[in-house]
């Protein structure tokens, strides 16, 4: 929990860049977010199942992103087989100072590895369903579009969540 400052502050930084270009993906701020978004990351640092990338020339923090095997409870049934057999890779953020470099690519393959020694057939991710770009780097990685899921978004009645393209690629690529 000591690092949750750090990890959100990776979030922050890629919010504000996703704003700054009038993606409309991630809040404004999840330092400032009081929704279920951050009562699921503190969860998921306080597990450990988020992960921070370290510079190691640097030694500073220059990504962040959290695997799991459970899929996000609003998109589990849309899944083809299921959503057991897969790792699930959600929050990935680089720096913009370390942009550029694969460093998304190098932890897409890690988390890949992961799911395979765990015994898992996918690697998973649900993406931006109005994020084409995001689609498109994802595809490039070896991703597919399974499903396009819609799901409720719990800080706004009667909105819809934007997340709900959902994506896979075999856990041994």
């Amino acid at each position: 929990m000591d690092e949750l400052p750090v990890v959100l502050g990776l979030l922050d930084e890629a919010a504000k860049w996703l704003n700054a270009r009038k993606i409309d993906q991630w809040p404004s701020s999840f330092t400032g977010d009081a929704t279920w978004r951050i009562d699921r990351i503190r969860r998921y640092v306080n597990e450990g199942r988020t992960f921070l990338a370290i510079d190691r020339a640097s030694d500073e923090s220059i990504a962040t992103f959290t695997i799991t095997e459970l899929a996000d409870p609003e998109y589990a049934h849309g899944w083809p087989d299921g959503p057991e057999n897969a790792l699930y890779l959600f929050r990935m953020a680089v720096a913009r100072a370390a942009a550029g470099n694969d460093i998304g690519g190098q932890i897409i393959q890690w988390a890949s590895n992961e799911a395979a020694q765990r015994g898992k057939k996918w690697l998973r991710i649900d993406v931006h369903r109005l994020n084409p770009a995001l689609q498109s780097y994802y595809e490039e990685k070896g991703f597919v579009k399974v499903a396009e899921v819609l799901a409720p978004d719990p800080t706004v009645i009667g909105r819809i969540r934007g997340s709900g393209a959902l994506m896979q690629r075999p856990s041994i690529y």
